[in-house]
């Protein structure tokens, strides 16, 4: 939770996160694996961020961590970070809330210090 309790992480096998009407629209959730989900306390809205919008991973996600600002989360994926990645290790991956965007954290853009 964030430091304002505006933003809750957490992970979940549940199939039915992320449905509710007036949110953004979601991948239905369909590999009963373990995925990262931000909940937004203000609007109710639960975004799953391990994945795309338009597809879920077939891997499982864990470990969520959010920053105090609730800007920048962290969790662990065995997503290939890459075509060459065919290992079935953990990597770390960072959304971007204010971009709404998940990359392997190696490969995110900088983030400016306002947004950390």
């Amino acid at each position: 939770m964030t430091s304002a309790m505006g933003y809750v992480v957490f992970q979940s096998v549940a199939s039915n996160l992320g449905t509710r009407p007036g949110c953004p629209p979601r991948a239905r959730d369909e590999n009963l694996l373990p995925d990262v989900y931000l909940l937004d306390r203000t609007t109710g809205c639960v975004t799953r961020i391990s994945g795309s919008p338009a597809r879920e991973w077939w891997t499982p996600s864990v470990a969520p961590a959010i920053s105090g600002s609730g800007k920048i989360v962290a969790f662990s994926s065995s997503q290939p970070i890459s075509e060459d990645d065919v290992t079935t290790d953990f990597d770390l991956f960072v959304y971007i809330r204010t971009e709404s965007r998940t990359a392997p954290a190696g490969r995110t853009l900088s983030v400016p210090a306002s947004d950390r």
